[in-house]
């Protein structure tokens, strides 16, 4: 069922677990599709868009379980950019228009180069999972809709190199080792070893502004010619050396810095539990470094995804959005309602009470507040 209505939560595609998920945050995989009979997307903004997403939201109506309709043109400003920064939307005017499924795991998004986007997610690195999410809302639509398609070239697109399976492959990674550049690492190790082809990209993962600067997004896009298999294999041996190199550099890190690095994510902790004011480049700060210390084994009790849900609470759209904050052009008065909200959730990823240290064997005991 097609439910029209926008439903924010706190929660999203970043809030599910999964195999190494204290460095691969989730799985990516997108399939572009193009309709049959209408032109490109091109220049004009407005082009067929309006059309295909009449077909797609009719489509949709199909749909077994609960999905909801995400409209940009009828949202209020403020629900338009908490689902732009969160990657739900892409986008602006008639062609912001997303089919979501309500943990954001499921996708069927318009306002990009190609009619729509079908993307699955799931936590952790789990490209399989993610692929049949996709393929799922691919042979669901395919019933419903005509794709431009050729036997021979595949699926098309408005740039001919990217005919074929038309899939994205992609993965979020948080690298705060790595990108703290550990000494004794290798270069190629801190340069995340990615080597070659223009069609593998890894940039800071974005939304309204970037988030914390150790997320990733991680892509590899199928080249003409190469199967679905090929695209998902390439980026699985470059997921595989990030997470390898990323534990190295952590390893390091403890055993050169072990108490500045278990000073830092202890001060973090209690600035995010006691805090009353936070603007957005604090509370990022001292969230990565408790999502750290955390996978560090530093603290204890900690709930990982509730930790990579407070990167997306802190900011400026999802505060405005959970605090029902209206003047949001002013950041400084989003800040007491950002750490009241980071406190509340904090809650949820440590419990009441604020975890102990574990205590380093070869460090004298006693109090360890």
């Amino acid at each position: 069922m097609l439910i029209h209505r926008a439903l924010p939560s706190r929660q999203g595609w970043f809030s599910h677990d999964g195999k190494e998920g204290d460095v691969v945050v989730a799985t990516t995989m997108e399939l572009s599709r193009n309709l049959a009979d209408l032109p490109f997307n091109g220049k004009d903004r407005d082009g067929p868009n309006l059309e295909v997403r009449r077909r797609v939201e009719e489509a949709g109506t199909a749909l077994s379980g609960d999905y909801y309709a995400i409209d940009g043109v009828r949202l209020r400003p403020e629900l338009r950019r908490f689902f732009l920064a969160r990657g739900v939307l892409a986008g602006e005017g008639d062609r912001a228009f997303s089919i979501v499924s309500p943990g954001e795991e499921e996708m069927i998004r318009l306002g990009g180069e190609d009619h729509l986007v079908l993307q699955g997610t799931s936590g952790g690195w789990n490209p399989g999972a993610a692929q049949e999410k996709a393929s799922r809302l691919d042979r669901f639509l395919e019933e419903r809709l005509s794709f431009a398609v050729s036997l021979r070239l595949g699926y098309l697109s408005p740039r001919l190199h990217r005919a074929g399976t038309g899939l994205t492959a992609g993965a979020v990674l948080f690298l705060p080792a790595l990108h703290q550049g550990a000494q004794g690492l290798p270069r190629r190790a801190k340069e995340g070893g990615l080597q070659g082809s223009p069609r593998v990209m890894i940039r800071a993962l974005s939304g309204e502004e970037d988030l914390h600067p150790s997320l990733y997004r991680l892509t590899c896009r199928a080249s003409f010619g190469e199967s679905e298999e090929e695209t998902t294999a390439e980026l699985a041996a470059l997921v595989e050396r990030l997470v390898y190199y990323e534990r190295k550099a952590r390893d390091l890190l403890l055993r050169d810095h072990r108490q500045e690095l278990e000073d830092a994510v202890h001060r973090a902790l209690g600035v995010l539990a006691f805090a009353r004011v936070l603007s957005r480049r604090e509370a990022m700060e001292q969230i990565g470094l408790v999502r750290l210390g955390a996978v560090c084994g530093l603290i204890e009790g900690v709930v990982l995804r509730e930790v990579t849900n407070l990167f997306f609470a802190a900011c400026d759209s999802s505060v405005v959005v959970f605090s029902e904050k209206k003047n949001e052009n002013n950041r400084e008065s989003l800040d007491v309602p950002r750490a009241g909200l980071i406190r509340e959730m904090l809650k949820a990823a440590v419990g009441q009470d604020v975890p102990g240290a574990r205590e380093d064997e070869s460090a004298p005991r006693g109090g360890t507040e």
